[in-house]
């Protein structure tokens, strides 16, 4: 099993928070005070989450896809959404080599290479 970067990534942000929660019930660090100390763990678990569904959204995947095609030794040079309206909005808020379908900017991604 090949573990991508992404997964790294998740499992060190997870691992961080684990450890901060920790550290936080057992009160190193000074805390005395028992419902910080019950807090603490709680916070810690609740921006994992919101960190989680914000990285996972469309834009952060497609951008992330985005700065990936803009290195020239990937295989990739680009992404094409749908020719719809929500393709093409997607594509105008997505900085780099992103184009709706059929039009002219596609038709260069998919010469490009």
């Amino acid at each position: 099993m090949i573990i991508t970067s992404e997964q790294v990534q998740r499992y060190t942000r997870a691992g961080v928070y684990f450890l901060a929660g920790y550290l936080a019930q057992r009160g190193i660090g000074g805390i005395d005070n028992k419902v910080v100390d019950q807090l603490i763990p709680f916070l810690m678990v609740a921006v994992n989450l919101l960190w989680t569904i914000y990285g996972n959204r469309i834009n952060a995947k497609l951008a992330a896809i985005a700065a990936y095609a803009k290195d020239p030794n990937t295989p990739v040079v680009g992404i094409v959404t749908t020719p719809n309206q929500e393709g093409r909005a997607l594509a105008t808020k997505i900085e780099g080599p992103v184009a709706p379908a059929g039009s002219l900017e596609a038709k260069n991604i998919a010469t490009t290479y």
